[in-house]
């Protein structure tokens, strides 16, 4: 079962898991692991979308079983992420 992962008993996200964010900026947006660094922090893929998101910490993140996929690949949630970004 690649890419799974158990988030009650804390285990560490895998490269390649899918992921739901949970908090922060691209709440709600599903991604995929690419890569973990020290101290916990992940980065990751947004799904259907060329954007990486840097130093994501474990706990804003969990498993993205159960969660709809089409809502999040959405062009027009992205765009408005995007745009809520550049004027903070």
């Amino acid at each position: 079962m690649t890419g799974e992962f158990d988030a009650v008993a804390n285990e560490p996200v895998p490269v390649g898991a899918r992921v739901a964010i949970v908090e922060g900026k691209f709440e709600n947006w599903l991604a995929t692991v690419t890569a973990r660094e020290k101290g916990g922090k992940l980065t990751l893929k947004l799904l259907g979308q060329n954007v990486r998101v840097d130093h994501v910490l474990r706990q804003s993140v969990q498993p993205a079983f159960g969660y709809d996929l089409e809502r999040q690949s959405s062009k027009n949630a992205f765009n408005a992420a995007v745009s809520l970004s550049m004027t903070s």
